[in-house]
């Protein structure tokens, strides 16, 4: 699944709403090792959703948390880079959509 796919398989646009503010985010790093290979390389996708934690009668913070997330650290060689971070994103996003579909079942 692409990544652009996801709102039409996950969440109705119908029931977006300029307020919400959930997001998927997908953050990928790969550090650079100098001229040894291979690549060591870090995915994690998380939903990221505002919740508020209740620190008295009269305060109560919002705050952007992961809700949900998966995350794997790896190697690959340079040629191998590319492909395999988008397959692995790909992946997580897959994990995403079937997580969210069970808990939220279409009518």
């Amino acid at each position: 699944m692409l990544l652009r796919e996801i709102r039409a398989f996950v969440v109705p646009v119908e029931t977006i709403t300029p307020d919400a503010d959930a997001y998927l985010y997908v953050h990928v790093t790969v550090a650079d090792p100098g001229a040894s290979l291979p690549l060591p390389y870090v995915v994690d996708v998380s939903l990221m959703q505002e919740v508020t934690l209740p620190r008295g009668v009269k305060t109560r913070t919002p705050l952007q948390c992961p809700t949900w997330s998966v995350n794997r650290l790896g190697l690959a060689t340079s040629t191998r880079l590319r492909a395999l971070l988008s397959d692995r994103v790909n992946e997580f996003v897959d994990q995403f959509v079937a997580a969210y579909r069970s808990v939220n079942p279409r009518g």
